[in-house]
């Protein structure tokens, strides 16, 4: 018989499939590192302002100029022009004539001896004259405009400003808003530490004052505040003769503007008292228009 035949051979697994090779894990590219932050400065103790030094003589016609920073510039001498630009300036003009100009700012300017020109520019400034006839500029802002010795005009401009002739005839305009007029020696009245200034353009509608300190009119017996406690201490006449008779303290010549301190009442004249203002406009005073202060 035939052989049984060999039973055929297995049809062989196919290979396993090759794996995949597991990825290296990549390397990521670095992120560049962050730049090293600046430092946060200490927050700097500011420079004091030096006392105002002894200055030296200036050339005639110097001009100094500030930057819009805060700046202190001192003239010397002889006649400078200083000029604050932007910032809270403080200028000092000392001797000559000085022309001062602050700039936009909240201002102090001296003008020292002389006969200067002191100009605020935009601002709330604070101005002082000094000695000599000078003239203060407020310009925009509530300024206080201060002449001290010499027959000084002051000016406003727009704002809520006080105006403070001191010594000597003074020439007041407040300007525009609501201005106070400063009579105030911080002493006795004297006449002539007062002198006569002249108002011109006291206006009740805008709210205009006058204001008496009692330090100097110290026949005023009304309480310190708005207008007089005591009726009688005030009044308004026609002519200067009613004036120099009146038992009112303060006298009021609606016909010619004159403004009198009385102190004597109804005795002859005006005794240690005498004519302090004229208000050029002759508006009808009214007790409301004082303040009275201590």
């Amino acid at each position: 018989p035939a052989p049984t035949p060999e039973p055929p051979a297995p049809t062989p697994e196919p290979p396993a499939p090759t794996p995949e090779p597991t990825p290296e894990p990549s390397t990521p590219t670095p992120e560049p590192p962050a730049p090293t932050p600046e430092p946060t400065p200490e927050p700097s103790t500011p420079t004091p302002e030096p006392p105002a030094p002894t200055p030296e003589p200036s050339t005639p016609g110097e001009t100094l100029n500030g930057s819009n920073g805060d700046n202190t510039l001192n003239g010397g001498e002889s006649e400078d022009q200083l000029n604050g630009f932007r910032g809270d300036d403080v200028i000092r003009g000392f001797n000559g004539d000085d022309n001062l100009i602050a700039g936009v700012g909240q201002d102090t300017v001296v003008g020292g001896n002389g006969d200067d020109t002191v100009n605020g520019g935009p601002g709330h400034d604070r101005l002082f004259g000094q000695s000599g006839n000078d003239l203060l500029l407020g310009r925009p802002g509530n300024d206080i405009l201060l002449g001290g010795d010499g027959d000084d005009t002051l000016e406003g401009g727009i704002g809520r400003d006080r105006l403070n002739g001191g010594a000597g005839n003074d020439t007041l305009e407040g300007g525009a808003s609501i201005d106070r007029f400063i009579f105030n020696t911080n002493q006795e009245f004297q006449t002539e530490d007062v002198g006569i200034d002249t108002i011109t353009d006291f206006s009740q509608t805008q709210g205009d004052i006058i204001l008496l300190d009692l330090t100097t009119f110290t026949a005023i017996n009304s309480e310190s505040g708005t207008g007089f406690s005591i009726n009688s201490e005030f009044a308004t006449v026609t002519n200067d003769q009613e004036a120099a008779s009146s038992e009112a303290v303060i006298v009021y010549n609606s016909e010619n503007g004159k403004l009198f301190y009385n102190p004597n009442g109804s005795e002859t004249g005006f005794g240690d008292g005498g004519q302090f203002a004229t208000l050029t406009n002759t508006p009808e005073l009214e007790a409301e228009d004082f303040v009275l202060r201590i």
